[in-house]
């Protein structure tokens, strides 16, 4: 059985159920296949922290502690999970990594950063892990369209630069599924990411108000 979705501006055909994302309706159309492989082999020798990965414009390996896959020229992500599929944790890493690396194959510039619309132009803010990307994505939610919230993927056409959305989400089955996280949650990131850069007090949330509603992470 297959499934359909819109991802990072492409149509993905896959052979398993991504419950919090929308499908699409199948299409003959398909920019990137999903496939299992039960042949690929997992390096037993890596800890669980690593990640193990290369690529060039052909063919690209990762993994991680929760899959291995292999990505062919922007058009093909064969992969053998390490735990069940239903693992929310291990779908949302695998849309992240291996559809950037499709994407470069394809022409595009992956850039680590969360992005948001702002007087119809796409502003792009850059971070490693940890930097709080999340946390400025779940503040500008409430004012911008938020096209990603880790990885944002650019390409030069006519000499201009256009980026491509990551994903949408249905909100109640991410709720469901803890992919939404609530406004003192976020608050809470907040302030301990103002320790970190040793900013002052309040000084990144002083628009920030504290609502009962959900936030995306």
């Amino acid at each position: 059985m297959s499934y359909s979705y819109s991802l990072y501006g492409l149509k993905i055909q896959t052979d398993f159920h991504i419950p919090f994302l929308e499908s699409i309706e199948p299409n003959i159309n398909v920019d990137l296949f999903i496939r299992n492989d039960a042949d690929l082999e997992f390096d037993r020798n890596m800890s669980p922290d690593e990640t193990l990965s290369d690529l060039n414009l052909r063919t690209a390996n990762i993994e991680n502690k929760y899959y291995k896959c292999k990505v062919l020229k922007g058009s093909y992500i064969y992969y053998k999970f390490k735990e069940k599929e239903e693992n929310i944790a291990l779908l949302m890493n695998f849309l992240h990594m291996p559809f950037a690396f499709a994407m470069f194959q394809k022409g595009y510039l992956p850039i680590h950063g969360m992005s948001f619309l702002h007087n119809d132009r796409t502003v792009i803010s850059l971070g490693s892990s940890g930097s709080g990307k999340s946390s400025l994505s779940s503040i500008l939610s409430k004012t911008h369209k938020i096209r990603s919230e880790d990885i944002t993927c650019v390409i030069s056409k006519n000499k201009k630069m256009y980026s491509m959305p990551s994903f949408p989400i249905k909100i109640q089955e991410a709720e469901k599924y803890g992919i939404l996280i609530s406004s003192a949650e976020v608050y809470s990131e907040i302030s301990n990411l103002e320790q970190r850069l040793n900013l002052p007090k309040d000084s990144l949330i002083k628009n920030f108000k504290r609502k009962k509603n959900k936030l995306f992470i």
